[in-house]
């Protein structure tokens, strides 16, 4: 009876908590992507299994391809414990994701944005920045030995900077007269005056 009992609470909590990801900077998302579109939402389709499975199609007009092959539809999980992800029709994104047997797949552990939303930093960044800067890792606070090549992304108690960092800067490699190169985040005007607001 214990054994069913545990059993029984142990899927309660993959069902409930089945979707855990670490928010982090929207370069991270780039690079660890194998897709990453600027898209317009044009329909969905739902297929249920049952009342909890199942997924949503989404079919979109790709206005910008960033990374990866163009792509018309994107399918995600129904519901969102299950790491799935809503898009509203008639808005454009920004999606990344993966391909799995040829299918392009997104969940709430990728990034997806409206592109409305996103400060002209993160839109170079999807547009070019990123994609120069693959080779530059980014880590958090947590880890205690970082590579050479990484930018630190403070995840405990500066929330504040994590958040000027995501909007307003690049971790780009740089590379002194002597050709010695490492990782650093660009400090651009905005960035300044986010840490000031």
């Amino acid at each position: 009876m214990l054994l069913v009992l545990i059993a029984t609470l142990c899927l309660q909590w993959i069902v409930c908590n089945g979707c855990r990801c670490a928010m982090t900077h929207p370069q991270h998302y780039y690079c660890n992507s194998e897709f990453a579109v600027l898209a317009n939402v044009v329909n969905e389709t739902v297929n249920r299994e049952n009342r909890w499975r199942g997924t949503r199609v989404y079919d979109i007009q790709v206005e910008s391809v960033f990374k990866g092959e163009k792509i018309s539809q994107v399918s995600t999980a129904l519901h969102g414990a299950t790491c799935g992800v809503s898009l509203q029709i008639g808005q454009q994104y920004v999606l990344t994701g993966s391909i799995n047997r040829g299918v392009a797949r997104i969940q709430s552990c990728n990034f997806q944005r409206r592109w409305d939303s996103l400060s002209k930093e993160v839109q170079n960044g999807f547009r070019k920045d990123y994609a120069k800067s693959c080779g530059c890792q980014i880590t958090s606070d947590y880890v205690t030995e970082a590579p050479v090549m990484s930018c630190m992304r403070p995840v405990r108690g500066n929330w504040k900077m994590s958040r000027c960092l995501d909007r307003h800067s690049v971790c780009q490699e740089t590379c002194d007269r002597f050709e010695r190169c490492i990782c650093a985040w660009t400090r651009s005007d905005n960035y300044q005056k986010c840490l000031e607001r």
